[in-house]
């Protein structure tokens, strides 16, 4: 026997009476070895308690549990939602601190019964405090985004764990200490989202995960849209012909653009929603008939709803499809009336401004794109080719009326992002408009950039720390994720202390659980300009 390895149970590794210690009286060269599946399991309960949003969710999560274990009568009500909406549901799972793989079941509950637990919550939410309260977080975006995340992380973390449980804990007494870092290098390769994988419909071509569509800072983790069928996208045609009324019509079947009161002579504008809207009713169909009663133009409202709910980052992902379905749309009136993009002018909010920069990359030569506060999570710093860009048309306008850093104070994309750029009433607060989240700035906005020496590449988060007078310390995040030696990283901050009584700034690297142990990181330059007065 060379190795002994456990959790840190006291039975185990007790000083005096532990088995490992008994173990060491008989056999001196023993070597001890905490578990490698019990140690990734703390590293995640560090984090899972470090993090208020993931504390929060844990509330949210044992709240929905309790509701339900003990009523039966719920149990049935929430079962007729359920088979009334076709889904599969899966048992709600509590989350148990000794079970190691409790935090998955419970989280991958919650999310195969999100719609079904968010129908159920709004027919109580008037009548319960619990109810409300359970609703109203279903309802958030930031619980949904984290939601996703999480059960993307905790997913690939369960199948780490199951191996290194089931199939890999006997090779580890043939193993050294340095052959073993070598399983973690594996199992971080084996985590890489850059390997990628792809899905082909008919008629819109391929679409894959590798980069940039994910495993890029700010979109480490993404996935694959859904089909066009799925989503039931619809494109409804408004003319001054129409009235009030409107016509259905479809590039699969062009005969009914032959039969609509589409007029190849006038110009068309594409209205399209964004997250959790609809194109079939709402401010979509309002615009479009205010636009026919001030134009002669032909106005289509494009529905994407089966594909904008849920969890948000299904709904990013579903973007890059009903883009292309927009550019096959214009394709077929190219051919069907000689239409030239020229003509073409696509309206998108939220995440629609972002499909109208995908249907611009497909189809060159559009005229107008207008970017109606564009959504900011997952998009804001990413590259051109994710996100509404200028090249995407010809002339590219955007509003930005939501415009901040998310998930604290705002939904919006805060960069430019077209030709033209308005922020109305500085493009955060819009008075009168209560329904979206609203920022509050506290502090001294500061620029930060670091440039980073040390291993070529790692992973992990980047934190300065200011620290002042009267023992004050606060520490802010500037990335997380997979770091590059040598490339500089930029972020603006709102500090809660005044320049002139900060006494000392420390660079962090916090490694994560998949780090090399030899891997190393320093701040080669860190630089930091108050934007008030320009100090550096």
């Amino acid at each position: 026997m060379v190795m002994f390895t456990s959790d840190v149970a006291s039975v185990m590794l007790g000083k005096l009476s532990g088995v490992a210690a008994q173990l060491k009286r008989d056999i001196p060269h023993l070597v001890q070895q905490h578990c490698i599946a019990h140690r990734e399991d703390l590293g995640i309960s560090d984090v899972w308690k470090e993090v208020k949003l993931i504390r929060d969710i844990e509330t949210l999560m044992r709240t929905v549990h309790t509701v339900f274990c003990w009523s039966s009568r719920r149990k049935c009500k929430f079962q007729e939602i359920v088979d009334a909406s076709e889904c599969e549901s899966v048992a709600i799972r509590p989350r148990n601190e000794v079970s190691w793989l409790s935090r998955h079941f419970s989280l991958r509950a919650i999310i195969r019964n999100y719609n079904p637990l968010l129908e159920y919550f709004e027919q109580d939410k008037d009548t319960d405090p619990v109810s409300k309260y359970c609703h109203k977080k279903l309802n958030t975006m930031e619980y949904r985004i984290t939601l996703e995340v999480m059960k993307d992380v905790l997913s690939e973390l369960a199948s780490l764990s199951t191996l290194l449980q089931n199939g890999a804990l006997h090779l580890l007494k043939h193993f050294t200490l340095y052959e073993m870092i070598g399983i973690w290098i594996a199992a971080f390769y084996l985590l890489d989202p850059t390997a990628g994988e792809k899905v082909c419909y008919q008629r819109l071509g391929c679409f894959s995960d590798k980069p940039p569509w994910a495993g890029i800072p700010g979109r480490f983790l993404g996935g694959l849209p859904n089909s066009p069928e799925s989503m039931n996208i619809s494109f409804t045609l408004y003319t001054k012909e129409t009235r009030n009324n409107s016509q259905v019509i479809s590039a699969i079947h062009p005969s009914t653009i032959k039969d609509s009161h589409f007029c190849s002579h006038r110009k068309t504008r594409f209205i399209v929603h964004g997250f959790m809207s609809t194109g079939k009713r709402g401010w979509v169909v309002k615009m479009c008939l205010l636009l026919v009663e001030v134009e002669d133009v032909n106005c289509i409202a494009v529905d994407w709803a089966e594909g904008a709910k849920g969890i948000y980052i299904s709904a990013v992902n579903n973007i890059r499809v009903v883009g292309a379905e927009i550019a096959y749309f214009i394709n077929t009136l190219m051919k069907m009336f000689r239409y030239f993009p020229s003509h073409i002018h696509i309206i998108g909010h939220s995440l629609g401004a972002h499909v109208a920069g995908d249907a611009g990359r497909r189809i060159r030569g559009i005229k107008r794109i207008t970017g109606l506060d564009p959504a900011g999570p997952l998009f804001e710093g990413t590259p051109p080719k994710v996100r509404l860009d200028p090249t995407d048309a010809r002339f590219v306008d955007v509003i930005h009326s939501n415009a901040a850093q998310f998930p604290t104070v705002g939904a919006g994309i805060v960069n430019t992002s077209g030709h033209l750029d308005f922020y109305p009433n500085g493009g955060s607060i819009m008075p009168g408009c209560d329904d979206v989240i609203i920022p509050s700035k506290k502090g001294w906005s500061h620029k930060i950039s670091i440039k980073l020496s040390g291993t070529k590449k790692v992973r992990g988060e980047l934190n300065i720390v200011f620290h002042g007078t009267d023992r004050f310390t606060k520490q802010y995040q500037i990335i997380c994720g997979l770091l590059h030696q040598g490339n500089i990283y930029t972020k603006y901050v709102d500090v809660e202390i005044n320049p002139r009584n900060i006494t000392k700034i420390e660079f962090l690297w916090n490694k994560n659980i998949f780090t090399l142990l030899w891997a190393q990181l320093g701040a080669e330059m860190v630089h930091i300009i108050n934007e008030e007065d320009g100090h550096v």
